[in-house]
């Protein structure tokens, strides 16, 4: 009977081991980024997407940028990106049209309120992206970043065109 208890704590503690050691073989070994993304005249690109694709073999990282075009990055839900040579995409939707007025409180107040925005603009507003298209693809960009424990705040320029 004793011998019968004393297994059951054995088998949980290895149990435990091996789950502790396949979670650590999946996790990507990150240092914390946080970045600024600018325009080449100094000006921050706010509310953009960036997206840190890796020249070889780890994880994508990506972030987000504030109105003075900071970031931070992530890997999946790890803080932070893996060292090594990266193409930076980004991309940014158009502002949507300025509302003014009361906010809508039923979803016919919602149709009337857009229906006149859109009469406004002569049809419905365009999700353009004013960042230049060379920028928006893995394979166009031009902008490049290392990451690593020396350069792991950089000051990435984005060229009007």
């Amino acid at each position: 009977m004793t011998k019968h208890y004393l297994s059951r704590p054995l088998t949980l503690a290895v149990a435990l081991l091996f789950a502790g050691m396949a979670g650590c073989t999946n996790a990507p070994s990150t240092i914390p980024v946080e970045g600024q993304l600018v325009w080449d005249d100094g000006k921050p690109v706010g509310a953009a997407n960036v997206r840190f694709v890796p020249a070889s073999g780890s994880n994508e990282a990506a972030g987000y940028t504030d109105k003075d075009g900071n970031f931070k990055l992530l890997t999946g839900a790890f803080v932070g990106a893996v060292p090594g040579e990266y193409k930076v995409v980004v991309t940014k939707t158009a502002a949507t049209p300025k509302v003014e007025g009361e906010a809508p409180k039923t979803p016919e107040e919602m149709q009337k309120m857009m229906k006149g925005v859109f009469e406004k603009s002569k049809g419905a507003p365009k999700a353009e992206n004013p960042i230049p298209a060379i920028y928006t693809s893995e394979k166009t960009t031009t902008l490049t970043c290392k990451i690593d424990s020396s350069n792991n705040k950089p000051k990435l320029e984005l060229k009007h065109q």
